[in-house]
């Protein structure tokens, strides 16, 4: 039998030069795309810081809407929350005399009603002012009544909103076609009071819960 030959070195060089050559180079990893920053901040950073800036604002506005509260309050007494009804109410029928004169020249149907309905229920409008004035000095003037007024506040808040807007969608040129829409504004306009009665009975059982778990809290610890 013939006998084989030995393969020759130089193949298995070439074989293994062959793999080598077949391997990829490695590629560098890259680099990652440095945040663009403006005034030596990113735009995270200036998101956050306006966030920041945000809340800061509306903190101090808060406060010095309490502080010049508390100096009207102090200055006029019982009488300031009167007052301030009387210039809000007087604002108010001022934009309504404004708004009727715009609308000798707009000539619009909805505006002219909207008119109408502000004349009619200023009277209301000047309660409500008074109720809500009175509250905010009570709460003020006597720390201790905020939970028994603050209810009265919310729900008398809630119902003039969900009037006011019931109105206007049963009032506006538009008129929803859709018959629960219809039904939920009439049921609302007739039913206001009585709205207004179950939001304050929720609100008062909300604070007694609210009350009763912070008295808890306090006894426990």
């Amino acid at each position: 039998m013939a006998k084989r030959k030995p393969a020759k070195k130089n193949a298995t060089k070439k074989t293994k030069t062959s793999k080598a050559s077949r391997k990829k180079p490695s590629r560098k990893p890259r680099k990652r795309a440095r945040p663009k920053r403006w005034q030596d901040r990113t735009e995270k950073e200036w998101e956050a810081w306006g966030k920041d800036l945000g809340k800061r604002i509306e903190k101090h506005g808060s406060r010095a809407e309490r502080v010049a509260k508390r100096w009207w309050y102090r200055t006029f007494g019982p009488i300031g929350p009167l007052l301030e009804s009387i210039i809000g109410i007087f604002f108010m029928g001022l934009a309504t005399l404004i708004m009727g004169w715009l609308n000798y020249v707009l000539l619009s149907v909805f505006v002219s009603k909207v008119v109408m309905f502000l004349q009619i229920h200023l009277g209301i409008f000047f309660l409500m002012m008074l109720l809500l004035n009175y509250s905010k000095y009570f709460r003020i003037a006597v720390p201790k009544t905020e939970w028994i007024l603050r209810p009265v506040e919310t729900a008398a808040g809630i119902s003039v909103i969900l009037w006011v807007i019931s109105w206007a969608v049963v009032m506006s040129p538009t008129y929803p076609s859709i018959s629960v829409i219809q039904a939920l504004a009439s049921h609302i306009l007739t039913n206001v009071i009585g709205i207004f009665f179950a939001l304050l009975v929720l609100a008062y059982f909300i604070a007694l819960i609210i009350r009763i778990g912070i008295v808890n809290g306090g006894g426990a610890r």
